[in-house]
């Protein structure tokens, strides 16, 4: 088993896994009236889930990286990092999907809140689920009925 000159693979400090379910669509979306706003969603058995492994950082690389193709999670991701000054790790990421992209099933909604809770576990730094909401509606409008207890 060899390995490159030079190259150094930092040892896993921790790894979490989460899940979010996507949805269905929306029943109901808008203002009701000035200052309420309605969601009315059908959540899915169907979902994202993450896989986190965070190291020592190598300066070297991005602070977060796998999961090409899921930029949302990955900003998601380290936006989470920089709120909490974890700037002493490396996060990577991997998310499977069975929610089909781009039709309105919140694909990236589930995917931005599995990355956010898989990492919150894999660092011991637990949020509640209306931090959570507020990390993810950064970066995509996310439904609230995914997280529980953030309504």
């Amino acid at each position: 088993m060899g390995s490159r000159a030079g190259a150094h693979v930092m040892q896993p400090r921790s790894t979490a896994w989460a899940w979010a379910p996507g949805t269905w669509g929306e029943f109901v979306q808008g203002e009701i009236r000035p200052g309420h706003r309605v969601l009315v969603s059908v959540p899915s058995t169907l979902g994202s889930r993450a896989r986190v492994t965070v190291r020592e950082r190598n300066r070297g690389m991005p602070q977060v990286i796998g999961c090409l193709g899921r930029n949302k999670a990955r900003r998601a991701v380290q936006m989470l990092l920089d709120a909490l000054d974890e700037d002493a790790v490396q996060v990577e990421l991997a998310i499977h999907s069975m929610l089909p992209m781009g039709v309105g099933r919140a694909s990236s909604s589930a995917d931005v809140l599995s990355a956010l809770q898989a990492t919150c576990t894999a660092l011991g730094r637990p949020l509640s689920p209306r931090a959570l909401c507020g990390f993810a509606a950064r970066v995509e409008p996310t439904n609230p009925t995914l997280i529980p207890g953030a309504c």
